[in-house]
């Protein structure tokens, strides 16, 4: 999908969505839409919209019209039309500068859509997961507030013990403060949201319709191995190696130049009464200015672009090892996250199918801080799973950043399952 037409698909949600018009839930379309009028993209894309018509080189360096007049009875008039050519080549030489600044801010423009795109849907995730953390947190703090009157019962009993007790209502208190943290979370989210978004009423994000782990894990082994070229990040390093070359180049063409101006005059004498003034052949003039490579500055200016190239082309390898080193960690990471989540959920999956907790509580003789101590283990344990999923869900979408999809089909949820 074109660029173009990419933008097309964001205004389309964006007007369906509601976006800077009634106040109307804020779903990940809403979010998403809100991209085309971020700032930042609008003046990379004016930027690329400018540079797409441009107004070209022209056909000469300058041209100036001279008039002087002679002697206190104005009797000598004197025009003369001068112009500044190019250098040979050079014109064709500015028309390639042109073309790679275009290519510089074409990449520029799709590395800010990226990135304010990822910043959209990680911000997105942020919500959820504060939202699913304040869930655990309320969930636990019921188990220990539970945990508490039990061992309160025990009192005056050999099975009462005071350390345990002390213990249990200090995580008590440390989760109600979580769930307090978990609030101020969710309201500094918002917060941003509204000044990203604008007027909303509440919060619908989708989270039925996630890709699933096995979904994710197709979706990166589809993603490119090698860096080239097509990454933003390295098309931008690229765009500015021939920007850095087509400078020196046309550095190289003007160091060349000998002619610096051409012109032709012509002096307007008015004779006094009686007498006859010059023909008009006899008042034209012609000249040329001739430059003399001798002591100037051009071949320093010659060797600061020589100089500005290599610097480019250093910066581009860099890049180039950087996003090798970036995206061969990141599937390491996302490889990680997923083997840790299969053995977490491999254990939610023993426990319960054969009910593991309260199985072992019943043969203890049902227990009641044994129970208590079981569910509080498999909330830890589901948390623990859920919070993988979106640490995967956040390297996933840095990947499809680092590789330009996220600039390629901005108008697409790229979090959503096909169904």
């Amino acid at each position: 999908m074109s660029y173009a037409r990419s933008l097309c698909a964001l205004g389309f949600v964006l007007a369906v969505s509601g976006f800077a018009q009634d106040p109307a839930p804020l779903t990940w379309d809403g979010l998403l839409g809100s991209v085309q009028a971020e700032p930042s993209v609008q003046a990379s894309t004016q930027k690329v919209a400018l540079l797409e018509k441009p107004e070209g080189p022209g056909y000469w360096n300058a041209m100036e019209l001279r008039y002087s007049a002679d002697g206190l009875d104005m009797r000598e008039h004197k025009f003369e039309a001068r112009i500044s050519p190019y250098a040979w080549g050079e014109r064709s030489a500015l028309n390639a500068q042109l073309e790679a600044r275009l290519h510089v801010n074409n990449a520029s423009r799709d590395l800010t859509v990226s990135k304010v795109l990822n910043d959209r849907y990680q911000l997105g995730l942020q919500w959820i997961i504060h939202q699913r953390e304040k869930v655990y947190h309320e969930a636990l703090s019921k188990v220990y507030a539970d945990r508490v009157q039990v061992e309160m019962s025990l009192t005056g009993t050999e099975r009462f013990d005071p350390e345990d007790l002390v213990e249990s209502q200090q995580t008590l208190a440390e989760l109600q403060g979580d769930l307090l943290g978990d609030l101020n979370d969710i309201e500094e989210t918002e917060t941003i949201l509204h000044k990203l978004v604008g007027a909303w009423t509440v919060i619908d994000l989708d989270t039925a319709n996630l890709l699933t782990v096995a979904d994710l894990k197709a979706r990166v082994d589809s993603l490119p191995s090698q860096v080239d070229s097509t990454l933003p990040s390295l098309r931008i390093s690229q765009a500015r190696l021939h920007l850095a070359e087509s400078r020196f180049q046309l550095e190289q063409t003007r160091s060349t130049n000998i002619v610096s101006y051409g012109n032709i005059g012509y002096d307007l004498k008015i004779p006094k009464a009686g007498k006859t003034g010059p023909t008009a052949l006899e008042s034209m003039s012609a000249g040329v200015g001739i430059q003399i490579p001798i002591f100037d500055g051009r071949k320093q200016d010659l060797q600061r672009r020589q100089l500005d190239l290599l610097d480019e082309k250093s910066t581009f390898l860099d890049d180039q090892w950087d996003l090798e080193r970036k995206l061969g960690q990141l599937r390491m990471e996302i490889g990680s996250l997923m083997a840790q989540k299969a053995v977490l959920d491999s254990f939610a999956a023993r426990v319960d199918a054969g009910n593991l907790f309260t199985d072992y509580a019943v043969r203890a003789g049902t227990d009641p801080l044994l129970l208590l101590k079981a569910r509080a283990t498999s909330l830890q344990s589901a948390w623990r799973s859920e919070r993988l999923r979106y640490d995967i869900y956040a390297s996933y979408l840095s990947m499809l950043e680092i590789t330009g999809v996220l600039a390629r089909d901005p108008g697409t949820n790229h979090l959503k399952r096909k169904v």
